[in-house]
């Protein structure tokens, strides 16, 4: 089965989508675009979607840690998920996770600390246009 994306929903505002890797694929050796934000839904007015912000995400690892990635000039890791736990963390209360990357391109990435990470991790996104 190896990795799998799924978009749960892909509205004007928001974006939900879930990630699982069963320990198939290694992420370890580069970071793995998993939110390309050019291929999101624009909005009503018809402006493409440039970024994400991360607002919540649901997850559960095993074997190892997952480092969630604002991709850019320089990349800026946004959270690393723990090995072998689950839990939901929510940070919609104060807008969301801080894209930090230095010349963003709005994309998110994964990268796992070895070989045979496995995880599912669903987010929930907020959206921005130009």
């Amino acid at each position: 089965m190896a990795v799998t994306p799924t978009t749960i929903q892909d509205g004007d505002r928001t974006a939900i989508m879930r990630f699982t890797n069963d320990g198939a694929t290694d992420e370890s050796s580069a970071a793995v675009i998993k939110v390309d934000v050019s291929t999101l839904t624009g909005n009503a007015s018809g402006a493409a979607c440039t970024g994400a912000k991360i607002t919540k995400v649901d997850f559960l690892t095993s074997d190892g840690t997952v480092a969630i990635i604002y991709n850019g000039g320089t990349a800026a890791r946004a959270l690393t998920l723990p090995p072998d736990y689950s839990d939901q963390l929510d940070f919609s209360s104060y807008g969301g996770l801080p894209n930090n990357a230095t010349t963003p391109t709005g994309d998110i990435a994964f990268q796992t600390e070895a070989a045979g990470v496995e995880y599912t991790v669903i987010l929930t996104m907020i959206k921005s246009y130009g």
